[in-house]
């Protein structure tokens, strides 16, 4: 009986000592692994989002392309200011005008980020270009257009958030960009235009993505001017 009590008090013991430890050793976790606070902004990501889609081509199971496509629409650049502005501390009147900047370049381009993955021949240049194993080309209605630029380039961290897991180090980034008006000065996205198709072709096999046009009152009335 005496060994069993000694056993009970050794175990009662053991016990408190190591729950001491265990918040110390929390204490100093916490300490010396500063947790990051959670930046509260996920309203831009997640409307940005509503602007990715993703393509993925196939020859019977053999993948030939995987792309995925971020339209940069004006509620995608206002995400990414909103973004951006929270992440630098930038003030209000420094947010707007960053807004005003990059709301003005959708005035003449029409511009996505597309992240590709193609197994066999890693390229998506200009269209023409005879090396390109891909073009690219914009259709509105049954009117096709050209790319006026493609060019590889490096994603900011706030547009690599709005990708989220579409993101990774397999895929090449390139902005594709077409002239929002045609040489006559008739924009392409016009009053009556609902959507928009972006087509990925290779000689033989191409795919679509489609987006609808969703326009807020202040762009209806300054389309009507």
């Amino acid at each position: 009986m005496l060994h069993h009590s000694y056993a009970k008090i050794l175990s009662l013991s053991l016990l408190f000592i190591l729950s001491g430890c265990g918040k110390r050793f929390e204490k100093w976790g916490k300490e010396t692994f500063k947790q990051a606070d959670e930046v509260k902004v996920n309203t831009p990501i997640e409307v940005a989002r509503k602007n990715v889609k993703t393509l993925r081509l196939y020859d019977e199971f053999a993948t030939l392309g995987i792309f995925d496509v971020m339209w940069l629409s004006d509620d995608v650049r206002r995400a990414y200011v909103m973004l951006y502005t929270t992440k630098q501390g930038l003030d209000a009147p420094t947010s707007q005008s960053l807004e005003r900047r990059e709301l003005a370049i959708n005035d003449h381009l029409i511009s996505f980020y597309v992240l590709a993955y193609q197994p066999y021949e890693p390229k998506l240049q200009l269209l023409g270009n005879t090396e390109s194993n891909w073009s690219i080309y914009l259709k509105i209605g049954d009117k096709k257009y050209p790319t006026s630029s493609i060019k590889v380039v490096d994603i900011s961290p706030e547009y690599r958030a709005f990708f989220g897991k579409r993101f990774n180090r397999y895929q090449t980034p390139y902005q594709v960009s077409f002239d929002a008006h045609e040489i006559d000065g008739t924009a392409l996205i016009k009053d009556a235009t609902t959507e928009f198709t972006l087509c990925i072709s290779t000689t033989q096999k191409m795919g679509e993505l489609s987006w609808p046009i969703r326009r807020t009152p202040a762009k209806l009335q300054a389309g009507l001017k």
